[in-house]
């Protein structure tokens, strides 16, 4: 799942560079291509569907804030074991302040994604909290407070 959450950093730093998202709002969906490992049973389970991102930048002095908030849409995903449907719920967000002076940024990122399956499988989800950093030479730190896959 770190991967989803590098997916949605991506896309909001290519926001940052994109100028059909300075008129400070805009909506994205992203395909969600993604094999997960159910840590209930070991299970790999192939998910297909799309995140549908919502994007808003406001201006204040010197400094723009970004704010993004993911959530799937129609993410399902299929078990290569028992062949059990499981569908993806929850939502991500990331909060950004950019300095326009200097270029330093610092983001958080919040993200909460289940995976429900259907029957007597055991559901699971994804839970990931995210510092990020980026100076004004570019240097770029990330650290994970919360990197958490686990069962219901």
């Amino acid at each position: 799942m770190k991967s989803l959450s590098l997916l949605i950093l991506a896309v909001a730093l290519l926001c940052l560079s994109t100028p059909v998202f300075a008129a400070n709002s805009g909506q994205v969906d992203v395909p969600f291509i993604v094999q997960l490992v159910n840590p209930c049973n070991g299970e790999l389970v192939d998910t297909n569907g799309f995140v549908h991102i919502d994007i808003t930048f406001t201006f204040s002095g010197q400094t723009a804030h970004l704010t993004i908030h993911a959530n799937p849409q129609g993410v399902t995903g299929i078990g290569e074991t028992t062949g059990v449907t499981y569908h993806g719920t929850g939502v991500s967000a990331l909060s950004q302040q950019v300095s326009l002076v200097n270029g330093s940024a610092n983001a958080n990122f919040v993200s909460r994604f289940d995976f429900v399956g259907q029957g007597s499988v055991p559901n699971f989800f994804n839970a990931e909290v995210m510092h990020i950093t980026a100076n004004a030479n570019g240097t770029v730190t990330a650290s994970f407070d919360v990197l958490d896959t686990s069962c219901h």
